[in-house]
C-alpha cells in the first residue's frame, strides 16, 4: 500500500506489477507490459505515493511514474546469478535494493549506473573476523568463504578481490601488511591489505585447517588442524607436528613463545615453541566441555578459554592456574 492509502501495488513471478485502487481493490493498471523479464521481488513506494520502485531477478531494479505507470529510470545491478535483486525498500529519501549476493545498494536516480554506496556484508554465517595491526580495519570471512573489509571508524566496507578459498574460512588474521586466510580447502592464502586482494600466496596443508594465530614479530603462523599442528614461516612451512585430537583454537603468548591449542576432547593443549620453529607439549589442561575458543589476553598475563557447557575460564599464565570463573 501507498503511505496514504490510496493505492496497492503487486509484483509477481511472472515479471507483471499491477497497481490497484486501495480503497475498493478496483484494477487500475499495468506497470510497463510486463515491468520486467523476471520475476518481482519487490515493490516500494515514494513516501509521497508519486513513484513507485521495482526489484526483480533479471538484475534490474526500475522506478516508475504512478500517475501514467511508465518508466522513468532502469538500474542495471550486474550480469551474475548474485546480482538478481531480491528485495527493496524506500526509507525517506534513500531508495535501497538488496541483491541475492546479499549486498545493499544505495540507489541513484540520477546516476543509475553508479550507486551511491553499496554495503557488500555476509548472507551467510560469519566464521572468523579480526582486526588490522593499527586496528583501522576490521577483516570477517563467512561460511562461503567471502571475505569483507570494514572500516572501523565509519563502517565503509569493500569485498576482498582475488581468487580466495571458495568455501568456509576457519581463521583469519593479520600481520603487519598482509591479512592470513585459512580454509575447509585445506590452504593458508594471503591478502594484501592495502590493494585489498588475495596475493596468490597459497600454502597446501596436510588436512583441514580449524584455527589459527600470527607470532607478528617473526611472521610465524601456526595453524591447528585436525590431525597435525603445522608451524608456518615466511609463507613456508617450517614444521608439523601430527596430533590424536582435533584442534578446534588456537593463541600464541608472544612473551613466553607458549602455544594453546584447544581440542573436541575437553583440552587445551600448551606447547612451547623453540627458535627452530618445533613445538614441544609442556601441560594440558581439562575442561568439562569441548573446547571452542582461547586467547592469549593483550598483556600476555592471562589465557582465557571457553567450552560447549558454556564455562570461561580465566588462566595466569605462571602456573595456569584458574584465576576466575565465570558460569
Amino acid at each position: 500500500y501507498s503511505n496514504d492509502g490510496k493505492y496497492f501495488a503487486s509484483g509477481g513471478f511472472d515479471g507483471k506489477v499491477f497497481l490497484f485502487d486501495g480503497n475498493t481493490s478496483d484494477l487500475i493498471g499495468e506497470f510497463g507490459s510486463p515491468a520486467h523479464k523476471g520475476g518481482v521481488y519487490g515493490v516500494a513506494w515514494k513516501p509521497d505515493g508519486s513513484q513507485l520502485l521495482t526489484a526483480s531477478g533479471d538484475k534490474t531494479c526500475r522506478l516508475w511514474d504512478v500517475e501514467t505507470r511508465e518508466l522513468v529510470v532502469e538500474f542495471p545491478m550486474g550480469s551474475t546469478v548474485d546480482d538478481q535483486q531480491v528485495s527493496c525498500l524506500w526509507q525517506g529519501e534513500h531508495l535501497l535494493s538488496v541483491s541475492l549476493s546479499g549486498f545493499i545498494t544505495y540507489l541513484d536516480p540520477s546516476s543509475p549506473t553508479k550507486p551511491l554506496r553499496i554495503i557488500k556484508g555476509h548472507n551467510k554465517p560469519i566464521t572468523a573476523m579480526t582486526l588490522s595491526d593499527d586496528h583501522s580495519v576490521i577483516y570477517t570471512a563467512s561460511h562461503d568463504g567471502a571475505v569483507t573489509n570494514w572500516n572501523s571508524g565509519n563502517g565503509s566496507n569493500d569485498r576482498v578481490g582475488g581468487i580466495g578459498h571458495g568455501n568456509q574460512v576457519n581463521g583469519v588474521k593479520s600481520n603487519g601488511d598482509f591479512v592470513y586466510t585459512c580454509g575447509i580447502d585445506d590452504s593458508l592464502k594471503q591478502i594484501s591489505l592495502e590493494a585489498n586482494v588475495y596475493t596468490g600466496v597459497d600454502l597446501k596443508l596436510p588436512c583441514q585447517p580449524r584455527g589459527m594465530d600470527i607470532l607478528k614479530e617473526e611472521k610465524i603462523a601456526i595453524v591447528g588442524c585436525v590431525k597435525e599442528i603445522v608451524v608456518v614461516q615466511d609463507d613456508r612451512k617450517a614444521s608439523s607436528l601430527p596430533i590424536n585430537y582435533e584442534a578446534s583454537c588456537v593463541s600464541i603468548n608472544a612473551d613466553t613463545r607458549e602455544v594453546a591449542i584447544g581440542d573436541d576432547d575437553h583440552k587445551i593443549h600448551l606447547y612451547s615453541l623453540d627458535a627452530n620453529a618445533q613445538l614441544e607439549l609442556k601441560a594440558e589442561l581439562e575442561h568439562l566441555g569441548a573446547i571452542t575458543d582461547c586467547a592469549y589476553s593483550p598483556d600476555k598475563k592471562y589465557l582465557v578459554a571457553c567450552d560447549s557447557n558454556r564455562k570461561v575460564v580465566l588462566y595466569g599464565v605462571d602456573e595456569y592456574k584458574p584465576a576466575h570463573n565465570k558460569e
